[in-house]
C-alpha cells in the first residue's frame, strides 16, 4: 500500500536492489493558489505501487462539483503545467476496474485505470510485473466472466444467483 513520506525504500523483490524513494518537496505548490480546489492526496509523495482511475487534465486544480464531487482523489502535477485528476488507490486491478465503471456512471465516459510507482507513472503490464515479481498477485476479472455479463445483460431471461460485482464467478440457472 502506498505511504507518503518524505523518504522510504522500496523493493520490487527481494532479490532486487533497493531503489531510494525521494518526493518532491513542493509537490503541493500548485495548490496554494487555488483556495477552491477538490481536496486530494498528491501522488507525487507516495510511495508503494498502486492503480488509480484517471478522470482528467485541466489546466488548473479545479473545485470538486467541477469532477461531480468524485472522493477521494488524487492530483499530479504535469510537466506541462496541467493537473491529472484521479480517484482511488488501488493494489488490486479488479478493484481499480470497478471504480472505473462508477466513475463512468458518474458522466466521466473517457475514465480508465492508470497505475503508479513511487509517485511517478507507469504502464499497466510494468505494474503488473512489479507486482508479480514482489509475489502479489494481481487479480483481474476474468475474459470469461466479462464475457457471461454481456451475455446476460442482453438474456435478462436467465437468474443469476451471485452478485457478479463481487464474485469471481456466476451461476447461471434455469430462465425465470
Amino acid at each position: 500500500m502506498p505511504n507518503a513520506s518524505s523518504k522510504s525504500e522500496a523493493t520490487s523483490s527481494p532479490e532486487a536492489t533497493e531503489e531510494t524513494f525521494n518526493p518532491i518537496e513542493s509537490a503541493d505548490d500548485y495548490y496554494e493558489k487555488f483556495p477552491d480546489a477538490a481536496e486530494a492526496n498528491q501522488i507525487e509523495v507516495l510511495s508503494g505501487l498502486f492503480f488509480t482511475v484517471q478522470i482528467g487534465v485541466y489546466s488548473k486544480p479545479v473545485p470538486s462539483s467541477e469532477i461531480y464531487n468524485i472522493a477521494p482523489l488524487n492530483s499530479e502535477s504535469l510537466a506541462n503545467n496541467k493537473i491529472r485528476y484521479s480517484t482511488g488507490i488501488y493494489t488490486n486491478l479488479q478493484e481499480a476496474a470497478r471504480r472505473k465503471e462508477q466513475v463512468k456512471n458518474l458522466g466521466i465516459g473517457d475514465a480508465f485505470v492508470t497505475a503508479y510507482y513511487n509517485g511517478k507513472r507507469i504502464g499497466i503490464s510494468a505494474a503488473k510485473e512489479k507486482f508479480l515479481e514482489s509475489g502479489i498477485e494481481v487479480t483481474e476479472v476474468s475474459n470469461q466472466l466479462a464475457a457471461a455479463r454481456a451475455y446476460l445483460k442482453d438474456h435478462p431471461e436467465f437468474q443469476v444467483d451471485q452478485n457478479l460485482e463481487n464474485k469471481e464467478y456466476v451461476n447461471i440457472t434455469e430462465p425465470l
